[in-house]
């Protein structure tokens, strides 16, 4: 209502006033949300409201978005292990040769005639189980070839020197010779060569025969096989 005072009689009066509009203002951010993934990368947002204060009358509402997202939990999930498929088996450590063994007989063969007499037959097979022949290769050929052949010479260079101990040691040469026989060996075993270096028990025994035969080498070179005689 508005006072007029104009005219000759004064009076209250209804009057249009212009109502102001009232544009809207942004209310603060929320909280962030939960993150969407726990590890390896995630996404959360927080939303505001046009509402500080809500637009009237008319009035603007709020410039720009009502929400924001950002990135969070950047860091690599953890994987744990797991087994792959086992490969394939290895070749065997041993291997063993197997004798073959016969199959069951097969069918018996048509007869060669219908009537007067004729002939049938019937087969077997090596199968039960089929032969398998184990062929050394050629290092397990030589170690054994030459495993064989130092036993060989020990077994020989022991029986002679036991022989030769037998006469040579009653003499005083037969016993200087033998000492000096140990006194060279010393020097001339260190660089004897064998292709079992890695066979220690094969190498031992080796050693041994060649102490032996050259024992006997020397006990010959003193002269204590004319002692035979």
């Amino acid at each position: 209502w508005c006072y007029n005072g104009e005219g000759t009689v004064p009076r209250w009066e209804y009057c249009d006033i212009p109502i102001c509009a009232v544009d809207g203002g942004w209310s603060e951010f929320s909280e962030w949300s939960e993150c969407s993934a726990a590890c390896g990368g995630g996404s959360q947002s927080r939303s505001k409201s046009c509402s500080n204060p809500a637009p009237e009358n008319g009035g603007a509402d709020c410039d720009g978005d009502d929400s924001e997202s950002q990135g969070c939990n950047p860091d690599p999930c953890p994987v744990d292990g797991g087994w792959s498929d086992f490969s394939d088996w290895s070749e065997c450590s041993v291997a063993c040769s197997v004798d073959g063994g016969w199959s069951e007989f097969g069918e018996w063969s048509e007869c060669s005639v219908t009537c007067g007499g004729g002939s049938q037959s019937r087969s077997k097979s090596c199968s039960n189980p089929a032969p398998i022949e184990v062929v050394p290769t050629l290092p397990q050929k030589m170690e054994g070839l030459i495993a064989m052949e130092t036993i060989r010479n020990l077994k020989t260079a022991t029986l002679t020197l036991a022989q030769l101990t037998e006469v040579g040691l009653n003499s005083g040469n037969g016993l200087s010779a033998r000492l000096h026989a140990e006194e060279d060996l010393k020097v001339e075993v260190e660089v004897v060569p064998t292709l079992l270096q890695k066979k220690e028990g094969l190498i031992a025994m080796e050693m041994e025969g060649l102490i032996a035969m050259e024992t006997i080498r020397n006990l010959k070179r003193f002269g204590i096989s004319s002692l035979q005689r």
